[in-house]
């Protein structure tokens, strides 16, 4: 039974990143808006890992309407694809930090801002990965020491709140600044949100809504990560002579540049956890939704999320498997010499907690298709997944502790590769639990075999 739990795992989780499909929601979003509309008058700024497909879907709904226009996604195309509006100009900007190309492609899209007509408008459409990828660094400040900045504050565990919350105040598009340059031209904006709650001002560092954080909140963010200290000289210089009120707040409610601004979100996270539920009940589960967004310090959040399992599994009946599903972002605190990745360390602790139980399994992906800095999505762990991690001379709990579990868990054959997916929406954490019959449901003496450091060794 496990093989085909663990299989099931994985089917439901290519559902949740194909329930999010960049291109099928854009077109919809957009099917009649131009109605009237003179040819070529809609002029196109497509940003983020979605970036290539939202374009396209603009395409197929728009189609003689669009004239051209910016898009700045993770390995764009040299050659755009024919499925693209004619005149856009494709920019590979960097993530997860930027890199000149998207430096270039923010430069191209101000200069397209500011040549809107009287009849013409924008469409603007933002996925995750747009905060990195559309830099722009504020006068004075390189973008080497964007870099470091926004490096070391992911080494430090930096939500992406906190995160944006910096970036907002280091750049000259983010935090409204974007609507500002424009000018009061009328611009759509079509959002696929990365980031739980859905916050306008958070996706994509919020360049075409109001920016309700300040110059002291981003130094306050950098003070509380204990990476103030490292600035670039720069950066810190910059900060204070905002707090200072040297130079402008980025634009707050009520500003008059956001009057013409129409702004919808057309996908979420929620819509994959329920793309990922839908596939779970076809295949005959009883589906568990977790209404709470899973978030915090990922192997924390694995190991919660599998006490939630193993709780379920003694709480179930004969009457058939069931399947829990949730949704969100971690973050994880590189502290050893590996790389982290936040599925992986999620995976990894429910590994531990679940290790030695027959009749379940637990997969977390990033729906991206990249977990952080790896080449994975995520991994699909079971009750035997610790065991093939020491068959292969290695220790799940110390490969976690030194964030380096993306190398054991190859060993056990749990890692998820899907490739960049072309979507964004966090991540989507799925269980599924055998029916009782199907079940021993054992709990070996697994907590006596791990080793006292481990983070999961509470778990009951």
């Amino acid at each position: 039974m496990s093989d085909s739990l663990t299989d099931a795992v994985r089917q439901c989780l290519l559902a949740a990143i194909s329930a999010v499909d960049p291109r099928e929601l854009t077109a919809n979003a957009l099917r009649g808006w131009n109605a009237g509309f003179a040819p070529r008058s809609v002029e196109l700024i497509a940003v983020g890992k979605a970036a290539v497909g939202m374009a396209q879907g603009a395409s197929d709904a728009l189609g003689e309407a669009l004239r051209g226009g910016v898009v700045i996604a993770p390995d764009a195309p040299a050659d755009v694809p024919a499925s693209m509006p004619r005149g856009v100009i494709a920019f590979a900007g960097g993530h997860p930090m930027p890199n000149d190309e998207g430096v270039r492609g923010a430069q191209a899209a101000v200069r397209l801002l500011g040549e809107l007509g009287a009849e013409s408008r924008a469409l603007v459409l933002i996925s995750g990965g747009a905060s990195a990828l559309m830099t722009l660094p504020a006068h004075h400040i390189a973008l080497d020491d964007i870099v470091a900045t926004s490096r070391a504050l992911m080494a430090a565990g930096a939500d992406i709140r906190e995160l944006n919350c910096v970036r907002k105040h280091l750049d000259q598009l983010k935090g409204g600044l974007m609507a500002r340059i424009s000018a009061g031209a009328a611009i759509r904006v079509l959002v696929l949100s990365d980031v739980i709650g859905d916050p306008l001002d958070v996706i994509g560092s919020g360049p075409l809504v109001p920016d309700s954080t300040t110059y002291a909140d981003a130094i306050a963010v950098l003070r509380h990560r204990h990476v103030w200290d490292a600035l670039p000289p720069s950066v810190s210089a910059h900060l204070l002579a905002g707090a200072r009120g040297e130079q402008p707040e980025t634009p707050k409610t009520g500003d008059p540049c956001f009057a013409n601004v129409e702004i919808e979100i057309i996908g979420n996270n929620a819509l994959a956890v329920q793309g990922a539920a839908a596939e779970a009940r076809r295949r005959g589960f009883e589906v568990e939704v977790v209404a709470a967004p899973v978030d915090g310090e990922a192997r924390e959040a694995g190991a919660a999320f599998a006490r939630r399992v193993l709780e379920a599994m003694s709480q179930r009946d004969r009457s058939g498997p069931r399947c829990i599903v949730g949704g969100g972002e971690t973050t994880v605190t590189v502290s050893g010499s590996g790389i982290g990745g936040r599925n992986l360390e999620f995976a990894a602790a429910a590994a531990l907690v679940i290790d030695g139980t027959s009749g379940v399994a637990i997969g977390s992906v990033g729906t991206d298709g990249r977990d952080g800095p790896t080449d994975a999505a995520g991994a699909v762990v079971d009750g035997a997944t610790a065991l093939r991690v020491r068959a292969a001379r290695l220790d799940l709990a110390d490969q976690l502790r030194n964030n380096d579990t993306l190398r054991a868990l190859d060993a056990a054959g749990a890692v998820m590769r899907t490739g960049a997916t072309g979507t964004n929406v966090m991540d989507v954490h799925i269980a599924t639990i055998a029916p009782a019959q199907d079940s021993k449901a054992r709990r070996s003496s697994a907590s006596a075999r791990r080793s006292p450091g481990d983070p999961t060794a509470a778990a009951p």
